[in-house]
């Protein structure tokens, strides 16, 4: 199915289809959609839009509004190494595991990825008024130690789990599967890699070479935020 490159694409005969399509509403049509920024400074790879969403029938399962969440509207940002590859992860992650996890996790209602060019979308529950964080804000310290807790419980559901053999965009950074390049400044630092370095100093590329060494044979699990294997 096509799906809309940014939001103001977005139109109810599209989020009708896509709604009925995963169960969502049955027999009813989404007559009116009004779409507006979800929050400052939210969004890392992409950008994020609250939908309100109005309807001819009522039915008890239509989500009264929706999260959409697109690539970036920066070519710089969109074409970072390494980004369609997180941007897979994070599709295919409400896809395939998010039903399998303890973890409570937003319901996804429609995602799907164009791996050649990155367009991405994901429509996901809306969890107000649970509020989005801020990577300028910051958080209280329980803020945090809730969230290390829970990302604690999702490594535990992944540890050592048969399965991560089975999904192949799941990888950990030495695997070059979009970007060889990213990976290989992941592991050998920028070095010679000064047009793509960033405003940040790397750790000296021989003691990140002897960390990365030693993780090797680790219990392996799904790193949060990105969710990709990690040990």
């Amino acid at each position: 199915m096509e799906f809309p490159a940014a939001p103001e694409a977005i139109n109810a005969r599209w989020l009708t289809s896509v709604l009925r399509k995963s169960g969502t509403i049955k027999g009813g049509s989404v007559i009116s959609v009004d779409i507006g920024p979800l929050a400052e400074n939210s969004g890392l790879y992409g950008q994020l839009s609250r939908l309100s969403l109005r309807y001819d029938l009522h039915e008890s399962t239509a989500p009264q509004s929706i999260i959409a969440k697109f690539p970036s509207t920066t070519l710089e940002m969109r074409n970072r190494p390494g980004t369609i590859f997180a941007c897979e992860r994070e599709v295919r992650s409400y896809q395939e595991i998010a039903g399998l996890t303890t973890l409570p996790i937003p319901a996804c209602y429609y995602g799907d990825i164009n791996t050649e060019t990155g367009m991405h979308v994901l429509l996901l529950e809306d969890l107000a008024p649970a509020v989005s964080g801020s990577r300028v804000a910051g958080c209280s310290p329980n803020q945090a130690e809730l969230t290390v807790r829970h990302i604690a419980r999702f490594h535990a559901d992944w540890w050592e789990s048969p399965q991560l053999n089975e999904k192949s965009w799941l990888s950990d950074a030495r695997d070059p599967y979009h970007d060889p390049d990213a990976a290989r400044i992941e592991y050998e630092g920028w070095g010679g890699h000064s047009s793509r370095r960033p405003n940040i100093c790397c750790p000296n590329p021989s003691r990140r070479l002897g960390k990365t060494s030693a993780l090797i044979g680790r219990p392996l699990s799904i790193g949060f935020s990105t969710n990709r294997l990690e040990r």
